[in-house]
């Protein structure tokens, strides 16, 4: 009887060590926003492109559950929330950086103040994004803030910038996606 507790403390102990030694570090992925990019404003359709690189300097592969974020456009100092957006589940290797692109579909009555005002001469000169991206590293979860803010959204990324993922992931709502 003796052994079988000293048996199931070893084993209780060994699943510990080694469940522990497993995980990730949460300091060791960072979320970047390389370019945010108006690509088209009209009264039929609005895209807006955010560039996102992730990097993992885990030993072992991340989970990212979901990455969502507000954007922002702004004049003078002055921010109109004009959508939100996510994106949802992606393995990041370990020792990698991988990056992708989120096309973001805006629907019509988001942007109306926006086109208005650019009619009458106060057009939007930046774009910022604040959010937040959820991921699991082994046995842990955690969640990491980030922002960005471009002043020159008119003009896409460089072409030697360009994000690995060959095709965007186009979020927003159903509605706007499917116009």
């Amino acid at each position: 009887m003796k052994w079988l507790i000293i048996i199931a403390v070893i084993i209780t102990f060994l699943t510990i060590i080694l469940g522990c030694s497993s995980s990730g570090d949460s300091s060791k992925i960072t979320v970047t926003v390389r370019k945010i990019t108006l690509n088209e404003i009209s009264l039929g359709m609005n895209n807006i492109d955010v560039a996102f690189r992730v990097s993992n300097e885990n030993e072992t592969k991340t989970y990212l559950d979901k990455i969502e974020y507000k954007i922002y456009l702004g004049y003078n100092d002055s921010w109109i929330m004009i959508d939100q957006a996510e994106k949802q589940s992606m393995d990041i290797n370990a020792n990698e950086m991988t990056d992708f692109t989120v096309a973001t579909m805006i629907e019509k009555k988001h942007l109306s103040k926006v086109i208005t005002d650019k009619m009458l001469g106060a057009e939007p000169t930046k774009m910022k994004i604040d959010g937040f991206a959820w991921f699991e590293v082994g046995s842990e979860s955690f969640e990491i803030q980030f922002n960005h803010e471009d002043d020159d959204p008119y003009n896409p990324l460089a072409e030697d910038e360009n994000a690995t993922t060959p095709n965007p992931i186009e979020t927003g709502t159903e509605e706007a996606i499917n116009e």
